[in-house]
């Protein structure tokens, strides 16, 4: 997974250049040796300090790094400049580009070294001619499949950074589109991919950029808007003299100068594959050299006929055979340990690779829920219309006509937003805890039967300047099934003019539906499951196995398993029939619920029991300002299934190189035995042969002596 996004980063990137060169109109030209004029050098000397206004976060070509300081390609061409006319640019670092635009139109700001020019900007800045050329890309969530134009982003909410030229650009090509600006392309690409708008319009190189460095891994680019950003270097037109020294000066940088300043900041180097398999090409590359020499050993003795039975030689020959042989199987074993070893620690760490983004990508998205549901309700409390109706419940009594026409106007002001929001209902409350209104539904006492709803309240606004979202909670009213049902409360105060707090306003939200939502996009393959819960251990969001949870009987008939499930170590897996001996309260929690309840942040590859007793990996994070944690599992036995995989192959192949070898050390000590036998057999026929001859002779001459004894005796 992260390996895939570091390749779609050299794509993105490559094409980046691609585009910057060829179509950069000063680059087809020869550089011009620099002159300026004496009026132009005594501007210069009269005004040294040039304050430059960066993009705070374009990478790569401008932004401010870790430590503050200036960096991308702009920054290098104002280095060049500062060296080429002898002077030192002021840079000044502000916190928005629309705080840049704002700056320098109040005359605080003189040169942008990096514009698209408009209509809008040249009221106020003179230009250069284009020198970086970027195409922007529309990216969306890998949810949406097809392939997109610019005119398929009508009637969907879009997201563009304030003050950028593409924001012109969308607004007179796409009618209907419903624009949503932000102050910087990390945050509009995070609430693409947390759901909250449709698409982002953006340059590609630093979309590429920031969905690496954030790890948003459901991110794609679906297509190209058209739209291209020719950027120049635009300066303060109450100097015009300064635009001609600038335009001088980039004129005077030479094509290859600036191919070395793109080559800094984009790298056309592809992205390593050294992997895993490299290291069991490795080990099966210096075992088969093993097995080869061991095979040409033993033919060569073959060849030359030696056996054990033989001299010392041929013995010590032979044995030489069986050492090396013998080496060769310790090493391959060796060999099979170490790649075996070195696979499964690089398939480790690419599990946690892949599953550290997902959850950095969740928890952000819980983050940005909450504070997102938090505008929404501040927006409403702030509201005039609901002011002036929580004014009308000052010194009335419940249940008369003004309290009634009162709470028929607050549900002409909420209702359509409840209904389109899916929430649960709404609740007025008076500053001593009195109900002044409610949804018209069942669902406003479900509302009004959560335990202590005004301190809570109370605690969490003023802990967070007038607005709280609480964790979901659990009615404790007898309203039948429905009081067991888990909600969320969001609440702000209403004001009066003069400050004073007419009431509490709060919403009802089922955790069921957004906030499960949310995390539910953090699923991993079949068994992975990114999930919420509280200091308590208490499932905040619903299970992906709720149903087989149902069946063993740790959610009860009838009860949801939010709030019910606690994140605990029963012991034994659960799924497989295990049943705990000891009470749900006395179980230890999980292993990553007790880091996370403590505060801890971190990432488990060895393998730990889950709430259903099953092997998990998995990442976590303690949120402390909404007091949630969360995690992203996934099952031992999945994450690491093509571990396993590899695991046996390499086991495998160790395995049968032994087995070749053994088989043919086998075959040279039956061939060596053989012959040895065989050399014997031919040894004992020529000695008897050799006997049965001497014997002959012998007897022959016994008999030549007897016969001369024989002749001297007659």
């Amino acid at each position: 997974m992260a390996k895939s996004i570091s390749v779609a980063k050299t794509i993105l990137t490559s094409l980046f250049l691609v585009s910057i060169l060829p179509s950069t109109p000063v680059m087809a030209q020869e550089a011009t040796t620099l002159q300026l004029t004496e009026e132009e050098r005594t501007w210069l000397d009269t005004h040294q300090a040039l304050r430059v206004g960066p993009a705070p976060n374009f990478p790569p070509v401008e932004f401010f790094d870790e430590t503050g300081a200036y960096q991308g390609i702009a920054a290098d061409y104002v280095a060049l400049f500062e060296q080429r006319l002898g002077i030192t640019f002021a840079v000044q670092r502000l916190n928005t580009w629309q705080e840049v635009v704002e700056s320098t139109r109040r005359g605080d700001i003189d040169i942008w070294f990096e514009a698209g020019i408009t209509p809008e900007r040249t009221e106020f800045l003179d230009f250069t001619d284009p020198y970086i050329r970027l195409p922007s890309v529309i990216v969306v969530r890998d949810d949406e499949t097809a392939t997109l134009d610019i005119d398929d982003l009508r009637d969907r909410r879009v997201v563009a950074v304030e003050g950028y030229a593409i924001i012109d650009y969308l607004r007179d090509r796409v009618p209907g589109i419903e624009l949503v600006t932000v102050p910087s392309i990390e945050v509009g690409l995070q609430r693409v991919s947390f759901g909250s708008v449709d698409a982002m319009v953006v340059s590609l190189p630093p979309a590429s950029y920031y969905i690496e460095r954030l790890g948003l891994i459901n991110l794609r680019v679906a297509g190209e808007s058209g739209f291209v950003w020719d950027l120049a270097i635009g300066s303060t037109n109450r100097w015009p003299i300064l635009n001609t020294i600038l335009e001088k000066t980039l004129n005077s940088i030479s094509p290859d100068e600036r191919r070395a300043i793109y080559r800094r900041w984009v790298s056309m180097e592809a992205p390593s594959t050294t992997t895993f398999k490299m290291d069991l090409l490795i080990g099966a590359l210096a075992a088969l050299v093993l097995v080869g020499v061991a095979v040409v050993l033993i033919r060569a003795y073959r060849r030359k006929g030696i056996h054990v039975p033989g001299g010392e030689a041929h013995r010590g020959a032979a044995w030489l055979v069986y050492s090396w042989t013998g080496t060769a199987v310790a090493a391959i074993i060796l060999l099979t340990m170490w790649s075996d070893a070195r696979i499964q620690e690089r398939m480790r760490n690419d599990v946690g690779e892949a599953l550290s983004p997902v959850l950095n990508t969740t928890s952000k998205a819980v983050y940005h829920w909450f504070r997102e549901r938090e505008e929404e309700i501040h927006m409403w409390g702030r509201h005039e219309a609901i002011g002036r109706i929580a004014r009308s419940f000052k010194g009335t009594t419940p249940g008369t006509a003004s309290t009634t026409l009162a709470a028929d106007q607050l549900h002409n002001q909420l209702g359509e937003l409840v209904a389109d929001r899916g929430y649960l209902g709404y609740l007025l409350l008076a500053p001593d805890g009195t109900v002044l209104a409610r949804s018209n539904d069942s669902a406003g006492e479900v509302l009004q039967g959560i335990p202590e709803i005004e301190g809570l309240l109370r605690m969490g606004i003023g802990q967070s300047a007038g607005t709280a979202v609480s964790l979901p909670r659990r009615s404790e009213t007898p309203a039948g099934a429905e009081a067991q049902q888990p909600i969320m409360l969001v609440g702000t105060t209403v004001l009066d003019d003069d400050e004073t707090i007419l009431g509490i306003l709060a919403f009802a939200i089922d955790p069921k539906q957004d906030f499960t939502e949310i995390l539910q996009r953090g699923r991993m393959g079949r068994s992975g499951e990114s999930y919420a819960f509280n200091g308590e251990g208490h499932l905040l969001s619903d299970s992906r196995f709720e149903n087989d949870l149902r069946q063993i009987g740790v959610i009860p008939e009838g009860r949801p398993g939010i709030l019910t499930v606690e994140i605990r170590d029963p012991g034994g897996n659960l799924m497989r029939g295990y049943r705990p001996t000891t009470s749900l309260d006395q179980q230890p929690f999980t292993v990553m619920a007790l880091s996370a309840i403590s505060g801890a942040t971190d990432l488990n590859l060895e393998g730990y029991r889950d709430y259903r007793g099953v092997p998990v990996i998995g990442a976590w994070v303690w949120d402390d300002p909404n007091g949630l944690g969360i995690t992203t599992e996934i099952d031992v036995a999945e994450a690491y299934e093509s571990a396993i995989w590899v695991h046996r192959m390499v086991l495998g192949a160790g395995g049968f190189g032994i087995l070749l070898l053994g088989v043919l050390l086998a075959m040279f000590h039956i061939d060596s035995t053989r012959r040895a036998r065989s050399e014997a057999q031919i040894t004992r026929n020529a000695l008897e042969a050799h006997l049965l001859h001497q014997s002959a002779q012998v007897a022959a001459e016994a008999t030549s002596v007897d016969a001369a004894l024989q002749q001297v005796i007659d």
